[in-house]
């Protein structure tokens, strides 16, 4: 039977096990974290107190030592005593994500005005300047298993790769879902990110930072070398494959603007464009292999069609 650990006097906004799995830590909108016993469900020592507000983010140290939270401050508290050790502070807006490097000798943060920050798990001094390139808050991070690579999602519905050596973002950000995105993670080979938004949805990118075809999940579009042909001139290049955009009020253009075709924006949610890989959400399915466009509307019908 599910145990339900009860505690806290508010909303549980964050919860993380320790890496030996005996033990979990949720934080609360009561300002509060609680550690558990994970075989009991009992409470472990006293509430974590010192925060002045929603604790929005938390993690468990990759050695288990350490227990890191975000609301608005950042403190770090010894996992074994609940006492705090110190706390990160810098030249940024209040935090609303942390997370732990793989080897535990770094910690990142999301911020509020899209900035993010490195630091060290020691120190608890800022590593180099803040990466700046979200247009708002973000709120969610996570490191690759290499440490090569930071994700972030944010609220101006995008996420962004970045180079943790140099703090600078790899390519452009991917775009594709439509409201905030609350989670990102890399899966162990690093190869991929997921992330997970208010839309809806969850998509699955290619983590080299470079564009890529599609390939189907739940719902899909598809853009492959066969995918169009120019009207009058079924030979030509194709015209769209991962050059496309997909606009807010549902039309679809390439990345000169010209118009391709019109998509209820009700269905666009279940679309797959190019750095995408998969969306899990609603069925979109739309087949191009006899669609055609261009200027010259009559011949996009011919004998037998």
């Amino acid at each position: 039977m599910p145990k339900t650990l009860k505690g806290h006097s508010g909303a549980v906004t964050s919860v993380a096990y320790s890496p030996d799995g005996t033990r979990i830590v949720s934080g609360s909108c009561d300002k509060t974290l609680r550690v558990w016993d994970t075989m009991s469900g009992t409470p472990i020592g006293n509430p974590l107190q010192g925060h002045n507000n929603t604790v929005r983010s938390l993690a468990y140290s990759p050695d288990g030592t350490r227990i890191i939270s975000a609301s608005g401050d950042i403190w770090i508290w010894d996992a074994l005593l609940g006492t705090p050790v110190g706390q990160l502070r810098g030249d940024v807006a209040p935090a609303r994500c942390i997370a732990y490097s793989p080897e535990g000798t770094r910690i990142v943060s999301g911020h509020k005005h899209g900035r993010i920050q490195i630091w060290g798990a020691v120190s608890h001094k800022p590593i180099g300047k803040p990466l700046h390139g979200h247009l708002g808050s973000v709120y969610s991070v996570a490191f690759s298993l290499d440490n090569i690579h930071l994700v972030s999602g944010s609220i101006d519905n995008t996420v962004q790769l970045w180079d943790v050596v140099s703090g600078a973002p790899i390519g452009q950000p991917l775009q594709g879902h439509s409201d905030v995105v609350n989670s990102v993670a890399f899966p162990p080979d690093g190869t991929r990110i997921v992330s997970a938004s208010v839309d809806k949805t969850i998509r699955i990118w290619d983590a080299s930072g470079e564009p890529a075809i599609g390939s189907t999940g739940h719902g899909s579009l598809v853009f492959t070398e066969t995918s169009s042909r120019r009207t009058g001139d079924p030979d030509s290049t194709p015209v769209f494959t991962s050059d496309v955009m997909l606009h807010s009020d549902g039309w679809l253009t390439t990345s000169g603007g010209q118009l391709l075709f019109w998509i209820p924006p009700e269905q666009c949610l279940g679309i797959v464009l190019p750095p995408a890989l998969v969306v899990i959400s609603q069925s979109t399915q739309i087949n191009l292999d006899r669609f055609v466009h261009g200027m010259r509307w009559t011949l996009c019908r011919t004998d037998g069609s």
